[in-house]
């Protein structure tokens, strides 16, 4: 699907790609059939929004649960995954189906932006920090080794200190296990824009806020990926490491980047790996 009918106003997606457009149900499923038949392993399903998949398909409404089980159910599927969501959009059956289908990848990418009510208010996110944590713990309720991933943007109009330290409570809360971080800065077509909300946060002051929170992010990344040091998890090898061409690299099931030294090439085949260090951005390993 395309398009967002959201209007956050830091964003310009809805004055670029229009309103929420979404492909056909069977015309997917149709086409990752002929994917897999071609060798295919692994399907993403992209959208700006995609939790609102097919609400304006016709003859009748579909939604992305529908979606995903339809997909999954492709014979020799060995993986789905699904991005990017918004929380205001989340449904309990997404839950669900990540409990029902053993395809569907324990990965979640649903941005926060920030911390605080207020900033998020302004942003027009349509959810609150308690609300954003109630989704966090349902999803690891439903799925205890989710592997959670956002975005958050740093010094938005009127942001202010207090602002800014929920947004660390919020990031010290979830432990994403990466989230991308980024300056807030004003852009042409956007609700902030056009609507007169000021970029009135100094420059120095973004920085000094954007640097403190990556150097947390980073920290709790770490302390988190230093937990799966001793297990085993399933890898799906994408070639040489980009660091170090003598060495595989590939993802496992909650998208991380997990390195290993295997002497032949990995790309394309699923193997086990036994984690034995980890840093912030990667997981190091052996074959088992």
């Amino acid at each position: 699907m395309r398009g967002c009918d959201h209007h956050c106003t830091y964003c310009v997606v809805p004055n670029t790609r229009g309103m929420e457009s979404s492909r056909p149900l069977e015309e997917i499923v149709e086409e990752c059939k002929i994917l897999v038949g071609e060798g295919t392993q692994e399907i993403t399903l992209l959208g700006q929004n995609i939790d609102s998949y097919g609400k304006r398909l016709q003859p009748r409404r579909r939604t992305l649960s529908e979606l995903l089980y339809a997909v999954a159910d492709v014979p020799g599927l060995k993986r789905l995954r699904f991005i990017t969501s918004h929380p205001s959009d989340l449904k309990p059956e997404l839950f669900q189906a990540f409990k029902d289908l053993p395809n569907l990848m324990p990965y979640l990418h649903f941005p926060a932006q920030s911390g605080s009510d207020s900033v998020l208010k302004r942003m027009r996110r349509g959810y609150t920090f308690e609300r954003y944590l109630e989704l966090v713990a349902a999803a690891r309720e439903a799925v205890p080794d989710m592997g959670l991933a956002g975005d958050t943007i740093v010094g938005f109009s009127g942001e202010t200190d207090e602002d800014f330290e929920k947004t660390i409570e919020l990031h010290e809360r979830t432990r994403y296990q990466n989230a991308y971080i980024f300056m807030y800065s004003e852009r042409d077509y956007t609700p902030a824009k056009e609507q007169g909300l000021p970029d009135d946060v100094p420059l120095d002051v973004k920085k000094r806020r954007i640097n403190r929170l990556m150097k947390l992010q980073r920290q709790w990344a770490a302390e988190e990926n230093q937990k799966k040091v001793g297990r085993v998890t399933e890898v799906f090898g994408e070639g040489p490491s980009r660091k170090d061409p003598n060495k595989q690299e590939g993802r496992n099931p909650q998208n991380q980047v997990v390195i290993v030294e295997s002497g032949r090439e990995l790309q394309g085949q699923l193997y086990k790996v036994e984690i034995t260090s980890a840093t912030d951005a990667a997981l190091y390993g052996r074959l088992v």
